[in-house]
């Protein structure tokens, strides 16, 4: 059963004692409860995950790792934690907003306005993870996060 949303705020050491505490639930999510949590001035999103969504085959450790490089890369929004064993994730919250129609029916337009390199990012993500599966201060952490 998963915890309540007091209960999982309360597992967020960077919550405690926070003088002012808001949640909004957040649309979307199949498998999970989406929040938004404003703690004093700051936005984050816990996501709470449903009960044994391990039998649809999301590893949430895998799910927490890739988060992670992703958010150290800057092309999504960063971990703050994952509360555990449960494996609910917070992340910060970015504010943004929908495309329109015309702008989707077009990703070309989208695309030539990135300047983005991705191969180049992708490359340093290699990079960094091979030099973490060699470095022994790391070894124990990549053994828990691929192997549970």
């Amino acid at each position: 059963m998963p915890l309540s949303l007091e209960v999982a705020i309360a597992r967020v050491p960077r919550w405690a004692g926070a003088k002012e505490l808001k949640t909004t639930p957040s649309g979307g999510g199949i498998t999970n409860q989406n929040f938004r949590v404003d703690v004093d001035g700051e936005s984050f999103v816990l996501r709470i995950c449903g009960d044994d969504t391990d039998l649809l085959g999301i590893s949430r450790e895998a799910e927490y790792a890739a988060s992670l490089a992703a958010g150290e890369l800057g092309i999504a929004p960063q971990v703050v934690c994952m509360i555990q064993p449960e494996g609910y994730l917070v992340t910060r919250y970015i504010t943004c907003c929908p495309l329109p129609p015309q702008v989707v029916a077009k990703p070309q337009t989208c695309l030539s306005k990135l300047d983005f390199d991705f191969r180049g990012y992708a490359d340093l993500w290699f990079g960094r993870a091979t030099a973490a599966i060699h470095d022994p201060r790391w070894g124990d952490w990549l053994k828990e996060i691929t192997h549970g």
